[in-house]
Formats: C-alpha cells, structure tokens, sequence
C-alpha cells in the first residue's frame, strides 16, 4: 500500500494533477497479483513439502501456457499439474544453489487493453543471510479473463543485462 501511495505522490509531484482512477486501480491490481505470484514461490522455498505453495504460483497462469526460457526452446505447459511439477524442478534447483527467498527488485506493468498487459521484472535471489546471490529478469504477458481475473499466459526469461523498462 507504501507503494502504491508513493507511486501517486510521484505522478502528483511530477506536474501531473491525478493519476486517472483506471490506472491507479490496474497499478494496483498488478502489484497484488505479483506479490501473491512471489509468495507461492517463497512458502515452498522455505517448506519443500508444501506443494501446495507451488498449486498457487500455478493458479496465476493461464492454459495453455508457454515459456521462452532464456537458454532453451519456448515450450508450452498444458496444464497445471505439468507447470506445477516444472517449476518445482526449477525451485528445488534453485534451493540447492543457496537461494532461499525471492524478493522483487522491480516490478513495471504496462496495460495494453483492457484485458492485456506487459510485465517486466528483476527478481533477486537472496540466501540465507539474505545476500542476494543471483539476479534475474523476465517478461510476461498477461491476460485477463471474466472469470479467473489476471493470468500469465507467457512468460520469457532473459539476462538480467538486457532488462528493459516500460513507459
């Protein structure tokens, strides 16, 4: 809520009279859905046997799904059984390099439609010291349905050096 309150004092100190209520209302929505996105991902860090942290980082996707890995072919999950067991192969990979908590370094949404959108962000991975010992970045797509709300209906990872910012 911090943010969403320093965002707003941005745009007003900037020149700009009010940030229109639509898109305080879609920054808003956005910075929710990440921060529950990255919260599945942090309770099976800290619990392997919770697999059912790794069902809610699943919920945020839309299916068919489809990644573009940084090093590897684009590849599209059909279901969520089948992101849930490839992500948690990547986590416990994760896990056994030493990261223990993911924390958002930046977040930037860019509303295309009203039912679609641009994600960009850098993702810190911080031992247990909370050292941050790795770094990287990656672009959704979003997509917004009726009924399930904002779901990520691709996702491409990429090197950290070629992070991009939206406007």
């Amino acid at each position: 809520m911090k943010l969403i309150t320093g965002i707003l004092l941005m745009f007003s100190l900037a020149g700009q009279a009010t940030v229109p209520l639509e898109q305080a209302n879609f920054n808003k929505e956005a910075l929710e859905f990440f921060r529950d996105y990255i919260i599945g991902y942090n309770e099976y860090l800290q619990n392997k046997d919770d697999k059912e942290a790794m069902n809610k980082v699943a919920s945020h996707f839309y299916m068919p799904f489809m990644i573009v890995p940084q090093k590897n072919k684009p590849t599209i999950l059909a279901s969520r059984v089948e992101l849930s067991n490839s992500f948690t192969q990547f986590i416990d990979g994760q896990r056994s390099q030493g990261v223990r908590k993911l924390v958002w370094e930046k977040i930037n949404v860019k509303p295309l439609t009203r039912n679609k959108a641009l994600a960009i962000n850098i993702v810190n991975a911080l031992n247990a010291e909370g050292k941050v010992i790795a770094r990287r970045s990656a672009m959704y797509v979003l997509y917004k349905s009726a009924d399930q709300g904002w779901e990520i209906a691709l996702l491409n990872t990429h090197d950290v050096n070629n992070h991009i910012n939206l406007q």
